[in-house]
């Protein structure tokens, strides 16, 4: 700066002017409460959709524990009435004096007491030893088929000595490791006479001496698969009901349109049609290893056993017999149909179209199983505003404390 010039101060504001308006305190004040306010709704948005993502799977769980076990222990209780007539009938065929002749009489009387789950049943027999009810006869047996008129017919064609011995197939066998006054049930299978698909509860004859013979009552599947039908045509999705090796037994109306009525076919075999079942027969199939693992534990798992079973059984695999037996050592203890697996997603589900949940129920009486097949949608149902009314309700109260 040159000699003689004044030195020049800084400019200062003049007293009295007033500040631009962004840079007053009320400014700055108000922005700072807006983006708390803004953080806060952004915060709010985020834990509701957490929260209702979590609800809706909890809802799901819910509602399906609910509508599966109501639904399993109902045709639970079908079994069961089955096995108590087995029972009464096991007991008879050793207390009535000339039991079999007096058997002939009754049975078809006891059958009629079951009411409307008579109709179920495809036939029922008793199935002596060799020469132990009847000791002048190696084949003694009595077995009631219903007609085409819905009457039961005695017919007494196994006895024929041309015939393979009753015995030893597959339906009889496992009854000699089986507890007193229970039902083992079978796979289904075809039964010559009738040529009817069924399932059968198999109970064995106990006398002084053992094991003297087996009970049989079969109902025909497609009657069971009928029941089933019209008692889930209300349901909000469909369900299947499976035996214990997975075969199915009865569809929901509205999924047999999709997946088809035939012959049995296992849920492997439906996989395999619809490839979205895949995860769900995955689950299945290591339910079916975690029992024979399990049963390998248990105080009556006896290899011997197994391997004297195969032996002992018309065109019985090993598998087979560990199967049947595994079913056997597990069923003590079990008296309510209980979830046995978490909630699996089907995406794109073949019958309803869009994602589905699937929750499987295990009958105790039984060991049959019922798969619960539920919407996505149905579970999400009102939880698609939850975000949005968190949203409101932060604001609305943030504008109450304000005023």
């Amino acid at each position: 700066m040159p000699e003689g010039t004044p030195h020049m101060k800084d400019p200062q504001p003049v007293a009295g002017m007033p500040l631009k308006w962004q840079h007053s305190l009320q400014f700055q004040l108000a922005l700072l409460f807006a983006a708390l306010v803004i953080l806060a709704a952004l915060i709010a948005y985020a834990a509701s959709r957490s929260l209702g993502q979590d609800n809706r799977a909890q809802g799901t769980l819910n509602y399906q524990t609910e509508s599966g076990q109501h639904l399993a222990l109902q045709f639970d209780d079908i079994a069961q009435r089955m096995q108590m007539t087995a029972s009464t009938l096991a007991r008879l065929s050793t207390e009535l004096p000339d039991s079999l002749n007096s058997l002939r009489q009754v049975v078809p009387q006891i059958i009629d007491h079951l009411g409307s789950s008579a109709d179920l049943v495809a036939n029922v027999g008793i199935w002596p030893e060799p020469n132990t009810l009847d000791p002048a006869r190696e084949r003694a047996s009595l077995l009631w088929v219903r007609d085409a008129t819905g009457i039961l017919q005695l017919r007494e064609d196994y006895n024929n000595p041309r015939t393979v011995p009753y015995n030893r197939e597959k339906w009889y066998t496992p009854a000699r490791y089986e507890q007193a006054d229970r039902c083992y049930w079978t796979p289904v299978y075809q039964e010559p006479l009738s040529r009817l698909n069924v399932i059968t509860c198999t109970m064995p004859i106990l006398t002084s001496h053992g094991f003297s013979g087996v009970v049989t009552i079969s109902m025909g599947v497609s009657r069971l698969a009928a029941e089933f039908s019209q008692v889930t045509t209300a349901d909000g999705g469909y369900s299947l009901l499976l035996t214990q090796t997975h075969q199915l037994l009865a569809i929901s109306a509205n999924a047999g349109v999709h997946i088809g009525i035939g012959d049995p076919r296992n849920i492997a075999a439906l996989a395999q049609m619809n490839p979205a079942y895949n995860p769900l027969a995955l689950a299945l199939h290591q339910q079916e290893l975690d029992l024979l693992a399990s049963a390998s534990h248990t105080t009556a798992y006896n290899a011997a056993n197994i391997s004297a079973l195969q032996q002992g059984t018309r065109d019985m695999s090993q598998l087979e017999a560990q199967t049947a037996l595994a079913q056997i050592w597990m069923a003590q203890g079990n008296n309510a149909a209980t979830i046995t697996s978490s909630p699996l997603q089907i995406a794109n589900d073949p019958v309803l179209g869009g994602d589905s949940y699937a929750a499987t129920f295990t009958l105790p009486g039984s060991h049959w199983q019922l798969l619960q097949i539920t919407p996505h949608s149905s579970a999400s149902a009102g939880i698609g505003s939850l975000p949005a009314q968190s949203l409101l309700l932060t604001l609305g109260t943030i504008a109450l404390v304000l005023l």
